[in-house]
């Protein structure tokens, strides 16, 4: 373990960078004020408390609690969605998403998930690390650490994964 990241500690030591990156994702991405920076990040470190607790890094946490809150958020518009009549979904909005724009400039969350799993089925690299972009922020170096690549990987990859889901969102 690199710096001895365990559960308690490493959600400690990240504790305010968490927060920062939940509220700023949910500022981007939310327009309704339905779920808050607190509630998503205490719904994700309780996920993954169920599993993994201890972590190689610090971008290995954020890359864990990052993936996280993908789902904690997926599985939110899900409900949402469910509970509007004809299934009307929460639509997002992110600066990393806006070649996947609509007319209205907002972006659809579920849509952009379907399309990171069928970039996951061709490159589970391109899946997490566009994953860490959207729904964490995580800078490139960060990416880089997490995923024990090269920056310079971490940006073609980027790149390549983009255009996958702006061609997967279009289709």
């Amino acid at each position: 373990m690199d710096d001895g990241l365990e559960a308690d500690s490493g959600f400690e030591r990240c504790h305010a960078e968490l927060y920062r990156i939940a509220q700023r994702e949910l500022r981007r991405q939310f327009r309704s004020g339905t779920i808050d920076t607190v509630a998503l990040v205490n719904e994700a470190w309780l996920r993954v408390q169920k599993g993994e607790s201890a972590w190689q890094s610090r971008g290995h946490f954020l890359a864990s609690m990052t993936t996280t809150m993908r789902h904690v958020l997926i599985d939110y518009a899900r409900e949402r969605g469910a509970q509007r009549r004809g299934g009307d979904w929460i639509q997002v909005t992110s600066s990393a998403l806006d070649q996947l724009e609509g007319e209205d400039g907002s972006v659809d969350l579920l849509a952009v998930d379907r399309a990171l799993k069928q970039l996951g089925e061709r490159s589970e690299r391109q899946e997490r690390l566009l994953e860490f972009k959207l729904f964490g922020g995580l800078t490139t170096e960060e990416m880089a650490e997490a995923l024990q690549i090269s920056t310079a990987t971490v940006t073609r990859d980027l790149r390549m994964a983009t255009a996958f889901v702006r061609r997967a969102m279009e289709a």
